[in-house]
């Protein structure tokens, strides 16, 4: 029940920002202008779950930095105001590429599912090497038809047990996909 809960906090702050706050306008600017579009990628999961299956690769310097850095109130996480900041910030001026839903392809934000730890920022998100080569799930075919292997949001879902991914397109929409053991 504990870890129900915490997950559940997990998502709602999520969900709330990516709904939410980077519908609004950002601060400081006029009372009448729209918020601009934000596409946004967020991964929600079990760590070593994570780790396993996906490879991170920061796309700004510094980004892998972030996510592991320590300050005063101990580490980043989902609840933060600097987490919350990092996104908007991101999402706001994203001009990197997107699935054909809108939904970015790279600077994923990644946390763990019990305490909302930030695990990745500003990440592009890899299948990691697997002993088989096979791929598994929908995930080979990404939708940015690249061979890099960038995954998108339904990919992800497909490759995590447990899990999810979020993605909010430039148009503000945001899709939940689950993973397996989740639906």
């Amino acid at each position: 029940p504990e870890a129900v809960d915490a997950y559940l906090k997990v998502l709602a702050r999520l969900l709330a920002l990516l709904v939410d706050e980077l519908a609004a306008a950002p601060e400081g600017s006029t009372q009448h202008s729209r918020a601009p579009p934000a596409p946004a990628l967020a991964v929600v999961a079990p760590e070593a779950e994570f780790s396993g299956l996906i490879r991170t690769e920061p796309l700004e310097a510094g980004a892998s930095a972030a996510a592991d850095a320590v300050g005063s109130e101990g580490r980043n996480t989902v609840f933060s105001k600097r987490f919350a900041s990092e996104v908007a910030d991101f999402a706001r001026r994203y001009a990197g590429l997107v699935d054909e839903y809108g939904a970015p392809l790279e600077g994923a934000f990644v946390v763990g599912n019990r305490g909302g730890e930030v695990l990745a920022s500003r990440a592009r998100l890899l299948r990691a090497s697997s002993s088989s080569g096979a791929p598994r799930g929908g995930a080979s075919g990404s939708s940015s038809g690249s061979g890099e292997g960038r995954l998108n949001a339904a990919d992800l879902a497909a490759l995590l047990p447990r899990g999810m991914a979020f993605a909010r397109s430039s148009a503000g929409h945001v899709t939940a996909f689950l993973a397996a053991e989740v639906r």
